[in-house]
């Protein structure tokens, strides 16, 4: 996984409006658990272009599991 968030971070060195990019990315983030930079990148690929469904579910899943994780850690504790 580590090899695809750097070959999409190179990605965008080359092309940093890309918005399929930033959800590739935020993707593979997301697939790691590291929600909160998924939906960084999900946000930045909704900038690029509006009214995206696939970037709009994308955000509502990064949201849905950022809560359930928190929700998990306060019973945790």
């Amino acid at each position: 996984m580590e090899s695809a968030i750097e070959l999409y971070e190179k990605c965008l060195t080359i092309n940093p409006k890309n918005p399929s990019t930033y959800n590739s990315l935020g993707f593979a983030y997301h697939l790691k658990g590291k929600f909160r930079n998924a939906l960084n990148c999900y946000h930045k690929a909704s900038f690029l272009k509006n009214e995206d469904s696939l970037t709009e579910e994308l955000v509502s899943r990064a949201l849905n599991d950022i809560n359930d994780f928190s929700i998990e850690d306060a019973y945790m504790k």
